[in-house]
């Protein structure tokens, strides 16, 4: 593209709220245009409104488009098998190479949540959903393991690049 030659547009730009709000100042000032203040409110009220359509027939429950009780049945699974991992970092009792794989499975399980769950409204979810207790488990454990995972990781980077070992870092979630 030449400098100082004109953008051709493919799509005329939607007119946005402020100028249509000018369009009809202008109108009610000169006589033409969009018209009256009464037109300007329903203008308004069309432009920031939206409709909610039916999509499912009547009686049938938009929630039955996922299936819940597996994404609970997964949930409650995390849940279950990281809780005495994370009883374990509280007690000090793993190890640094250990704490490398643990922490590597850990987000690897975790990161099958957002292709599985819908990510809904609380409101709209089952009591007792478990979504919660296995994302407090996750953030929890995996800051735990943070610091001896970086440990071994140091340890196998001395191991190659005995001065780039130092730089090593880990990532905290709760971004204590």
């Amino acid at each position: 593209m030449k400098a100082g030659r004109p953008v051709r547009r493919l799509f005329p730009r939607r007119p946005s709220r402020s100028s249509v709000l000018e369009q009809s100042r202008a109108g009610r000032r000169t006589g033409y245009g969009l018209a009256s203040r009464a037109s300007t409110a329903i203008l308004l009220d069309t432009i920031m409104t939206a409709q909610v359509l039916p999509v499912v027939p009547h009686g049938v429950d938009p929630l039955d488009a996922w299936d819940l009780d597996e994404i609970r049945s997964r949930y409650d699974g995390f849940a279950t098998g990281w809780e005495r991992w994370l009883e374990r970092a509280r007690a000090g009792t793993i190890g640094a190479a250990e704490a490398l794989r643990a922490r590597t499975g850990l987000v690897y399980a975790w990161l099958h949540f957002p292709s599985l769950d819908p990510d809904l409204p609380a409101e709209l979810l089952p009591a007792g959903w478990p979504r919660r207790r296995a994302y407090e488990i996750f953030a929890e454990l995996y800051d735990a393991l943070g610091p001896l995972a970086g440990i071994r990781v140091r340890q196998i980077v001395a191991g190659f690049s005995p001065e780039l070992a130092p730089l090593v870092r880990h990532h905290t979630h709760r971004g204590a």
